[in-house]
């Protein structure tokens, strides 16, 4: 501001200066400050602390731990609660009309306002005179980008609280699946490594099958956890926030690319410390590697779903209660239910159930995901060589598909996986869509 103040001297011109999101000690530097309320109708000029005072006569007060500027334009925007003594924002838009109504008549009333300085530098040239530029998407999206990084690393608290959130939601499926193993297709105890002729109709099936159980409750809980921790984004003030951004002239859609990518990095470390915890616990066959691929991509998927309701609901403890309620309702068609899962094609818990069932049975323990050709020329062939059918159309299915839900029949991993963060972006773009359209009316 100084260096501003310098340059306009010397120079004798006017500079204008956009000052984005400017702290408290960048706003007291100005001799004065215009504050307008909607529609251009005046409740301030004069000094900033003046004007904190003013409004504190009026039973408007500055919480503590709260940026100066953003207190202001609340204020003057009616959003601020009277009387408050913490940030709480007037929900009634009656209630709202009134403050700013009541701002506007107190500075029209006021007797003795502040002595304002009427020196002002003869302006060099008028801002028609400067060509127009527009700011490169890759530059804001950049900038985004880095104080995204930023202002994560100032609240690095909240980092580390999400982190042993899904630390602790991981440890608790260890303890649900604790040292007992997800499928045994013999009983190993009583024959070891060999199976008697006499038992191999035992021997083919399973003795021990958790797998659709091992699904149902990490979409469940992984989402519940996801849904809880990513409301903060857009929820809340965040969204007021970013209607002060846009009404600036930049791309809204660069800031909404920015902080996904940010949480994307949270999603990430979040789903590393849930697979690690959950891999100390359970003897799981298949890499820890690729489970953390499938909970960093659901980790994306849910994220997606708590962005719109972060978004289309204000309050961010109700839009967490709304997450949470969706999060529960989607898991009962990951497919483990199978009277509710058959026709769950839309749900992302399906997909994501099905991708268990398939890292664990078929890259873990090397289930067969065929049928032998064997099976198709010789019919009469059964159990005992390998050849199985479904319990009720009597059809040639693997083995696979014999010891999972029918709806996680026939693995596909890439598709799950690809619908999985097909879903993800149908999400965003319904938030994206939210974020623009939607509670416009309290754009300022």
């Amino acid at each position: 501001i100084r260096i501003l103040q310098n340059i306009a001297v010397g120079s004798n011109m006017t500079v204008c200066a956009v000052i984005h999101q400017p702290r408290p000690s960048v706003l007291r530097c100005f001799d004065n400050i215009l504050l307008l309320a909607k529609g251009g109708r005046q409740v301030w000029l004069g000094p900033s602390e003046g004007a904190i005072k003013h409004f504190e006569e009026h039973g408007f007060r500055l919480p503590g731990n709260v940026d100066l500027p953003d207190f202001l334009s609340d204020v003057i925007s009616g959003l601020q609660a009277k009387g408050a003594s913490e940030l709480l924002y007037e929900l009634d838009e009656k209630n709202r009309k009134g403050n700013v109504a009541g701002l506007v008549k107190a500075w029209s009333d006021m007797k003795v306002k502040p002595v304002v300085d009427q020196k002002v530098n003869t302006p060099g040239m008028s801002i028609a005179d400067l060509p127009s530029r527009k700011v490169p998407y890759y530059f804001q999206i950049s900038a985004y980008i880095i104080r995204g990084i930023q202002l994560r690393v100032i609240r690095s608290s909240r980092i580390f609280e999400d982190a042993i959130a899904h630390l602790i939601t991981g440890f608790i499926i260890g303890l649900i699946f604790y040292q007992s193993p997800l499928f045994l297709t013999k009983i190993d105890t009583v024959y070891g490594n060999s199976c008697p002729a006499t038992s191999k109709l035992l021997c083919h099936y399973a003795k021990l099958n958790r797998i659709g159980m091992w699904g149902f409750y990490n979409v469940m809980f992984l989402g519940l956890v996801s849904v809880s921790t990513a409301n903060r984004t857009f929820g809340g003030r965040r969204k007021v926030l970013f209607w002060r951004e846009a009404s600036h002239g930049v791309s809204s859609l660069m800031y909404f690319l920015a902080e996904n990518l940010c949480d994307l990095l949270a999603s990430f470390i979040n789903a590393l410390f849930y697979t690690s915890a959950i891999q100390v616990a359970v003897p799981l066959e298949a890499s820890l590697g690729i489970y953390w691929m499938l909970w960093t991509t659901l980790h994306f998927t849910v994220t997606g779903m708590s962005y719109v309701f972060s978004i289309l609901i204000r309050e961010i403890s109700n839009s967490t209660i709304a997450g949470v309620v969706f999060a529960i309702i989607f898991s009962m068609f990951e497919g483990f239910i199978e009277a509710i899962a058959n026709y769950a094609q839309w749900a992302y818990s399906l997909w994501a159930g099905r991708a268990c069932a398939a890292i664990e049975l078929s890259l873990g323990i090397g289930l067969n995901t065929s049928v032998p050709d064997v099976c198709y020329s010789s019919p009469h062939l059964t159990e005992n060589e390998n050849c199985f059918r479904d319990s009720e159309t009597r059809e040639l299915i693997s083995f696979f598909d014999l010891n999972v839900p029918r709806p996680h029949r026939s693995p596909n991993l890439p598709v799950d996986l690809i619908v999985l963060i097909s879903i993800g972006f149908l999400f965003r773009f319904v938030a994206y869509w939210l974020l623009e359209c939607a509670d416009r009316s309290k754009t300022r």
